[in-house]
């Protein structure tokens, strides 16, 4: 159904060209716009349409600008296909969310916050976290889209609280790194080296999350897997192999022996048990070919019973005729 679907996708910087790839691979009808055309003339793959057109056509727009004041500013000039959804990934004032909900609602078009978290390297990989300002069920159409750009998503209800989650998120980091600087201060006071109480006191979690994500690209490339095979973790928390089910243990054991290693997964007990799993397959499959075959004698027998009954009743009618 989304093949029909026109999804453009306006603002093309590290993140919104990040999001495009990842839509563009998924051979989705999709189109692009950013007011710097340099972006189009180094990005040839981009389905380029001016700015009137994308709003006049599209399905659905996401929009990934500095702030949504821009998209209040582009929706206020152009006309706008109606019944299309609006999808709003800025990092933005909720006030000014609630006020674009309105003024779109007047032109029967649906809008929503979804501000992201994850940088351009969640943008390029996938893996980005979104803040929903809706219900699950007002975006059941386009879900699935949201799940090609996105490891994590949080619907919190009304149109706005998807921004003002991401305030709130962006204040605790932000609080964080105020502490930090502050923490730096009073060590230098104390006469403490800041290189050294960076070295002892930085978040592990970052780094954590770095070489997790390294790991979940390696493990994602072994022949079979996919994404559904793997559990799901916390932000910074680390891949184990006793985590990972026996499905995953058993394609990392016979497609990439190094990692399996590196995981700790017993070589020798998931080979066994994944040609266990193997000979599993084969007799179904052998018994599923048999069963087919009986079927198909089954069926050439009632075939040739129905023929001798009626060549039977044929010649015995034209006896009796004599």
């Amino acid at each position: 159904m989304l093949k029909n679907q026109i999804i453009s996708l306006v603002g093309l910087g590290k993140m919104g060209l990040g999001i495009y790839n990842r839509l563009y691979n998924e051979n989705l009808n999709i189109r692009g716009y950013d007011i710097n055309h340099e972006i189009i003339k180094n990005n040839t793959h981009i389905n380029f349409l001016e700015i009137d057109k994308i709003l006049e056509l599209s399905d659905l727009v996401l929009f990934t600008v500095p702030s949504n004041d821009e998209i209040f500013n582009i929706v206020k000039k152009n006309a706008i296909k109606k019944n299309s959804i609006f999808l709003d990934l800025t990092t933005s004032m909720p006030d000014q969310t609630i006020k674009i909900k309105k003024y779109l609602s007047n032109k029967n078009v649906e809008y929503f916050d979804a501000a992201m978290s994850g940088g351009a390297n969640g943008a390029n990989n996938g893996t980005l976290t979104l803040m929903v300002g809706a219900r699950e069920t007002q975006l059941n159409k386009y879900k699935s889209v949201l799940d090609k750009i996105s490891q994590n998503i949080f619907f919190y209800g009304k149109v706005g609280s998807g921004h003002s989650m991401k305030l709130l998120h962006n204040s605790v980091c932000h609080g964080i790194f105020l502490m930090m600087c502050e923490i730096g201060h009073l060590g230098e006071e104390m006469g403490i080296n800041l290189n050294d109480l960076i070295d002892r006191t930085h978040f592990d979690y970052e780094e954590n999350e770095a070489k997790a994500r390294q790991l979940e690209e390696r493990i994602l490339q072994v022949p079979g897997m996919s994404k559904s095979y793997l559990p799901k973790r916390q932000y910074g928390q680390q891949f184990r192999g006793d985590q990972l089910g026996v499905t995953a243990q058993s394609l990392i054991v016979k497609g990439d022996k190094p990692l399996a290693a590196f995981l700790g997964l017993d070589l020798n007990y998931w080979k066994e048990k994944a040609k266990a799993e193997e000979e599993r397959e084969a007799y179904l499959t052998a018994f599923k070919e048999k069963t087919e075959a009986l079927r198909e004698k089954n069926e050439m027998d009632k075939i040739q019973r129905q023929k001798r009954i009626l060549w039977n009743q044929t010649h015995h009618s034209a006896d009796r005729r004599f």
